[in-house]
């Protein structure tokens, strides 16, 4: 495991992570090697049953436009084998130009 990359292998969820609340943090799920889902959240709270909540969030997999906000909307479950890290500085920009067009910047 890379660092600063955590992947949900069991029922629990992995220990020490440093994400906190308004952490800019990227979800990838894989499937068969390959991702199926990257999102990029503006962190809430990690619930104990593995919901990942968001203030805002990115879903990449239908576009780096569609920006989602509110914690109902923009919220994960972790799934075994996906992982959740530090977004990455070209994620980061994304989400500050999503932001940006929602509020008519």
């Amino acid at each position: 495991m890379k660092k600063n990359n955590f992947v949900r292998t069991a029922e629990h969820l992995p220990e020490n992570m440093p994400f906190k609340k308004n952490d800019i943090v990227t979800y990838v799920r894989y499937e068969n090697s390959e991702i199926t889902a990257r999102d990029i959240l503006m962190l809430d709270s990690i619930e104990a049953d593995g919901t990942i909540k968001a203030r805002a969030s990115i879903i990449t997999t239908e576009s780096w436009d569609t920006l989602k906000v509110g914690t109902e909307q923009a919220s994960r479950m972790w799934e075994q084998g996906s992982k959740l890290r530090y977004a990455l500085n070209y994620e980061i920009r994304a989400m500050l130009i999503a932001l940006a067009k929602k509020c008519g910047i």
